[in-house]
């Protein structure tokens, strides 16, 4: 892509920063993208977040300290073993899925989106729990559109899990044709997931489980185009949505109608960097300030990675680096 090039004395900065401050699963992560670390060491690092039911808490969400599982914090999971490509029968994956299959937090055909031992813990204001915050009104089908298209992708066919998650993806399809064009970027962003475990499936289940899944299709682009803040002044000073936010690959078939804005989303990255090199974020906590202090230190390490991720991705790093240390995307 043309654009400015994020300089290999100033990726050696940012991997300076992340040896010093990163948690050890984004150091995994970041040797896995840039310096052909595996995936076993990720998972490896991963695995310490999960807890006995096969779900994961302790903060891997920096936003929510709860130690317990939750539907939330196992779909941060999800999301960094499809980053990966994690192995189908990996004890972690396979652990995972078993928690969504029997986890008590599966009420009324979703997965909630918050629960209530969030409350006894540092977190969020978006994260606390209430009897209402959980609810299809509230939250919808994040995370619960997101988690169904991990299990499409992982989980064999005659597990109850699978057929589970085919009924949540009927609803959260029909919610979403119901619903129409929302533009609502994390929702975006988990049917964009359903979409991609649904695309994986082989082609005679694809068909005979979703006929007419291609209306889908159409509409989750609508809504991802619908999502993107168009307004460059906003983007990097608060929560907007960037057009890279959704649109992680040239591969994507979105990108050419988007291309203009992704490369000024990257331009944006390679100018706003503080004074340590990396990134700040754009959002704090109304309580707990010295909890929200380290998470917002943990928050700079996953930006960085993420950031940095999408650079490489999009052949914004300059020289050896761009040659040596090619991204293994999960897409």
């Amino acid at each position: 892509m043309e654009g400015h090039m994020l300089e290999a004395k100033d990726f050696a900065r940012i991997r300076n920063w992340m040896l010093r401050n990163a948690r050890p699963l984004e150091l995994a992560r970041w040797r896995f993208l840039f310096e052909k670390g595996t995936r076993e060491d990720v998972q490896e690092a991963l695995a310490a977040y999960q807890n006995p039911d096969g779900g994961f808490g302790h903060a891997l969400e920096a936003d929510a300290w709860n130690p317990a599982s939750s539907p939330l914090q196992t779909w941060t999971a999800c999301t960094i073993l499809a980053e990966v490509r994690a192995s189908t029968d990996a004890p972690v994956v396979q652990s995972a899925l078993r928690y969504l299959e029997q986890t008590p937090d599966f009420v009324d055909g979703i997965w909630r989106s918050t629960v209530p031992s969030n409350n006894q813990h540092p977190h969020a204001p978006w994260w606390h729990y209430n009897d209402d915050c959980s609810s299809r009104a509230e939250w919808g089908y994040n995370p619960s559109a997101a988690l169904a298209g991990y299990i499409l992708m992982w989980s064999p066919e005659d597990r109850p899990v699978f057929r589970q998650a085919v009924e949540v993806a009927h609803d959260a399809i029909a919610d979403a044709r119901q619903k129409g064009v929302s533009g609502i970027r994390h929702l975006t962003h988990c049917q964009r997931t359903l979409l991609r475990g649904i695309e994986e499936l082989p082609l005679l289940t694809r068909e005979r489980v979703f006929p007419g899944w291609e209306i889908f299709g159409d509409l989750v682009r609508q809504n991802t185009t619908a999502s993107i803040d168009r307004d460059p002044s906003r983007w990097f000073v608060s929560y907007a949505t960037l057009p890279t936010d959704l649109i992680e690959s040239p591969s994507d078939p979105q990108f050419e109608d988007e291309r203009e804005g992704i490369e000024a989303a990257l331009d944006g990255f390679l100018s706003c960097r503080n004074e340590a090199g990396v990134w700040d974020i754009s959002w704090t906590w109304d309580l707990y300030p010295e909890a929200f202090a380290v998470s917002r230190h943990w928050w700079q390490g996953v930006m960085a990675l993420e950031r940095v991720k999408l650079l490489h991705t999009f052949g914004r790093i300059e020289g050896e680096i761009q040659d040596k240390a090619p991204v293994r995307s999960g897409r």
